[in-house]
């Protein structure tokens, strides 16, 4: 499946409330879309940092609020993925640019794990 990162920040962007909120309530076809996204590209851990990790650090200035405070762990547990797919998704931040979100993808990997 062939990931597009400006997708995948814009349907990160449009669910993060239901991301981020525990509430449960009808989430619609774009998290659905969101989720088998994000399960697909955990399904593949040759591609997946540069399919998730690095689509979460967009490449321009003015970048989206949702992804300067990243919550890897509320994405994560949104997503409903096994410790496997988590652990993928989240070794992909071990040499991300931004120290928190490294941080975070090591902390959710031990978690993981």
């Amino acid at each position: 499946m062939e990931v597009n990162g400006r997708v995948l920040r814009k349907l990160i962007n449009d669910n993060y409330t239901h991301i981020v909120s525990s509430a449960g309530g009808s989430r619609g076809n774009d998290f659905r879309i969101l989720s088998d996204t994000v399960k697909a590209i955990a399904s593949s851990p040759q591609t997946a940092k540069e399919k998730f990790a690095d689509a979460i650090t967009p490449d321009t200035q003015e970048s989206l609020k949702v992804f300067k405070d990243f919550d890897l762990a509320a994405f994560l547990n949104s997503m409903v993925l096994d410790a496997l797919m988590r652990a993928v998704l989240a070794v992909g931040f071990k040499e991300h640019p931004r120290e928190d979100l490294r941080t975070k993808g090591l902390s959710t990997t031990r978690i993981a794990l």
